[in-house]
């Protein structure tokens, strides 16, 4: 059946459009961050200091393996790092997520860090960041950080952790 209005226009896609409009079809989220610079970088082969402080819903998630978060929940990250043979803060940090990088917001206020790596250089190290877990689709995802060097010519990787979205 063709519906046309008397200028002879289709009207069958404006239906279809009202009805994703009406919440009949979800579209994905994405993730609303920046994509990464640190690709176009040399990983650096020397180490450096960071630490997650909690993954989700995870506190200390280097002790489980793998993170479970609920598919309606925010996924929220967040940390410290610094480049520590510049002795200095790093030059940023990027969250990998099944491979695409993305910039996380990061100088957040750490007065802890002034204490415990005896460098008040160290205080601004802090980096958190939260999206939706639905962002990225339910499934088992890969999780890493790449510590971006002080002056931004290289990057350190880290570890990876396996994050589980959904059931």
């Amino acid at each position: 059946m063709t519906l046309l209005t008397k200028t002879g226009v289709l009207l069958l896609p404006v239906i279809l459009l009202s009805v994703v409009a009406c919440g009949r079809h979800e579209p994905p989220a994405s993730i609303p961050l920046a994509p990464g610079i640190a690709q176009n970088l040399a990983q650096n082969p020397g180490s450096t200091a960071f630490w997650i402080d909690k993954i989700g819903s995870v506190t200390n998630p280097t002790s489980v393996n793998p993170i479970q978060v609920d598919e309606a929940s925010d996924l929220n990250v967040n940390g410290w790092a610094i480049d520590k043979p510049a002795a200095s803060v790093a030059g940023g940090v990027e969250m990998v997520l099944d491979g695409k990088p993305y910039q996380i917001p990061y100088g957040s206020r750490r007065e802890d860090l002034i204490d415990a790596l005896h460098n008040p250089a160290y205080a601004d190290a802090g980096f958190q960041t939260a999206f939706p877990a639905r962002a990225l689709g339910k499934g088992t995802h890969t999780l890493t950080f790449r510590i971006l060097a002080h002056d931004r010519k290289s990057y350190f990787p880290t570890p990876g952790f396996t994050v589980i979205v959904g059931s």
